[in-house]
């Protein structure tokens, strides 16, 4: 009514998660080493890096500055686009700010699902978090 659509126009799309596909192992002690993670705890961020979605991980990537002293967090972002490169270079400042590397920026993976999720202490996924232009 408020938006004078027709009910037969309108549509409900249930959003959920195919917890079958999206249900991680424990941590792999291999994948941990290949990506250079630490044992501490691991804040991951799953997302295209382009223009419309690199607002999260860019301001993620600035709070990690705030890692420096605290247990060893670290950041992990996964994901490409046209704002890839210029997220890495904003990541290896903070990572020489803090003195050891608390943001991995993995690029596109398509291992996401079972192995990826599982380094995850707190999972934030892209199109969930909340974006807007100021």
């Amino acid at each position: 009514e408020n938006y004078r659509i027709p009910g037969d126009q309108i549509h409900v799309t249930i959003n959920g998660i195919n917890t079958r596909q999206f249900s991680p192992g424990p941590p792999d002690p291999a994948l941990k080493q290949e990506l250079g993670l630490g044992d501490g705890p691991v804040v991951v961020l799953v997302s295209r890096l382009d223009e419309s979605r690199a607002l999260a991980a860019k301001r993620l990537i600035e709070i990690a500055q705030t890692f420096q002293g605290s247990a060893n967090v670290e950041l992990l972002l996964v994901g490409g686009g046209d704002r890839e490169a210029q997220l890495r270079t904003l990541a290896q400042e903070i990572n020489s700010v803090c003195g050891r590397t608390v943001v991995h920026m993995t690029g596109p993976r398509t291992d996401v699902a079972k192995t990826v999720l599982s380094l995850a202490t707190l999972y934030l996924w892209g199109s969930a978090v909340p974006l807007w232009k100021p």
